[in-house]
């Protein structure tokens, strides 16, 4: 939701209340076939392993939020590892589709890729719920369940059989449902409206009669890359929730209404979801299983999350 794309022009556009979650990016590696290049240390002749891998990113990196979090992901390794691992980083298309990074990754194309994994629903479904599910865990539950309860365990048995290693390595806040010319009070104000979503949530929004365009917005070594993205896990999620402020403070300047969804047509979009998941789940087992530990987590937590926080409208 920040200023990146706004018009001067607009103007009456809606930003609706997010019903997806926040946004998961992650750093796909090829396991145990990382390549080095070899350099001789100055002055005494012996070889020294220097990895230089290739990484291609989903995002542009000079957006703010969701294209800078793997350049400051390069930062750290290059930092802990003294300069031993750095990061070959590519912007999207530039040496893969952005929609084909964990493909690529697969396919011993590269070495790495950062990317969200909504975008392999196609190919992998249950892909979808390690994404962002609408009405589903917020950022801080996602890395509770991910770190305590099994998240990280299936996620990357789903991704296993593709010869792909996945590290958790970045969250943002909700992404709102998007930008409109004019209200979102009713389902009939969706029927017929084009908009770019993807994952779980497009599906709902296809189902609700909108049309949905998506868009590309060894051991010590997978250890060093765990222990930077953990860390960069925490600054995504903090710089994605503190730049919103700041940029909604001007939105009346620029002729800019920020809106909530209707809670009605927020209670359409749930029923909604629920049906999308369940039928997801029939047809792909893993799904099934990541969806029911999700929800099994969600219950557990609940007695936790309704005592420990202030309601909301505080």
């Amino acid at each position: 939701m920040t200023a990146r794309g706004l018009s001067n022009r607009a103007t009456l556009i809606a930003v609706v209340t997010a019903f997806v979650v926040g946004m998961l990016g992650s750093l796909a590696l090829r396991p145990h076939s990382i390549t080095g290049e070899r350099n001789l240390s100055a002055g005494t002749g012996q070889a020294l392993s220097r990895i230089s891998l290739r990484v291609p990113v989903v995002v542009q990196t000079n957006l703010p939020e969701l294209g800078d979090n793997p350049v400051y992901v390069a930062a750290q390794v290059n930092a802990a590892s003294e300069g031993g691992i750095q990061f070959r980083l590519y912007e999207p298309g530039e040496v893969v589709p952005a929609f084909s990074i964990t493909d690529a990754v697969r396919d011993n194309k590269v070495e790495a890729g950062y990317t969200w994994l909504g975008y392999d629903q196609g190919k992998t479904p249950a892909s979808a719920l390690l994404a962002a599910v609408p009405f589903g865990t917020e950022p801080w539950e996602y890395s509770a369940r991910w770190c305590e309860a099994g998240g990280r365990e299936l996620a990357e048995g789903l991704y296993a059989g593709h010869n792909t290693h996945l590290i958790y390595c970045g969250m943002t806040g909700p992404e709102t449902v998007g930008w409109f010319r004019k209200r979102i009070e009713a389902l009939e104000d969706v029927r017929g409206l084009k908009i770019r979503f993807a994952g779980s949530g497009g599906k709902v929004i296809e189902q609700l009669g909108a049309s949905v365009t998506m868009l590309p917005g060894g051991e010590i070594f997978q250890a060093l890359i765990d222990t930077a993205c953990t860390a960069c896990v925490t600054r995504n999620l903090a710089r994605s929730e503190g730049l919103q402020g700041a940029v909604m403070v001007g939105f009346s300047a620029k002729g800019v209404i920020a809106e909530t969804l209707p809670m009605v047509l927020l209670r359409e979009f749930e029923s909604v979801t629920n049906t999308v998941l369940k039928a997801e789940a029939r047809t792909d087992a893993y799904f099934a299983r990541i969806l029911e530990s999700q929800r099994r987590f969600r219950e557990e937590y609940a007695n936790w999350k309704s005592k420990a926080y202030l309601p909301r409208h505080f």
